[in-house]
């Protein structure tokens, strides 16, 4: 129940269109020396998803406009699943168009990780489509045929009039059995309240 989104593409200006914040990226230099061993080694990764976590981010935060005119280097693997995830910009020419959908959608998620710290991020988290249609859970940068084919990573909803728009959930594990970073604070609080609700004016107890 947040009252802002942790990052929107419209506070990204024209990096978002062009991608130019990331020209400088030393992984994406190196690998556009080779662009067909970048794409090998990301369809051996998408057997399984995942790869080096993007780190950065922390309890979220509320989007704000970013002037940066150059994106500090980032974690994120250049090759997976998906594609050739750099430069990081709203225009993505896959094999299919979920395929285009959830680089795109890993692309702003990141940014908002790694660049305006406002995403948060965990190593465990994983992906679900809920629309057009809902699918099953899987990894980032998992192999589009695998997902497809086995995870229900489809569009045979917009046949049934939902033509427009694409929709992700990232799901991250919890537990209950551990304190939230609040708990030892709010047992204080809570033990001076009922320590100051005891003493009565005057003196007495």
């Amino acid at each position: 129940d947040k009252p802002c989104f942790d990052l929107m593409s419209e506070d990204l200006g024209k990096q978002w269109n062009t991608g130019t914040a990331d020209s400088l990226q030393p992984a994406f230099l190196a690998w556009s020396l080779s662009p067909k061993a970048c794409i090998i080694k990301g369809a051996a990764e998408g057997l399984v998803g995942g790869g080096a976590p993007s780190m950065g981010g922390g309890s979220g935060g509320c989007s704000f406009p970013l002037s940066l005119s150059k994106y500090p280097s980032s974690s994120h693997d250049v090759c997976n699943g998906w594609g050739i995830f750099f430069p990081r910009y709203g225009v993505y020419h896959g094999a299919s168009r979920a395929g285009a959908a959830l680089m795109i959608a890993s692309r702003l998620k990141n940014i908002g990780t790694e660049v305006s710290h406002t995403v948060p991020t965990d190593a465990d988290e994983v992906w679900e489509m809920l629309y057009p249609q809902g699918s099953s859970c899987f990894r980032e940068g998992q192999n589009l045929g695998a997902l497809e084919t086995w995870k229900g990573v489809r569009e045979e909803q917009r046949l049934f009039g939902k033509p427009n728009g694409y929709l992700f959930v990232i799901w991250k594990r919890v537990s209950c059995c551990h304190d939230i970073p609040e708990a030892p604070a709010a047992a204080i609080e809570i033990a001076a309240l009922q320590l100051a609700c005891q003493i009565v004016p005057g003196g007495g107890i």
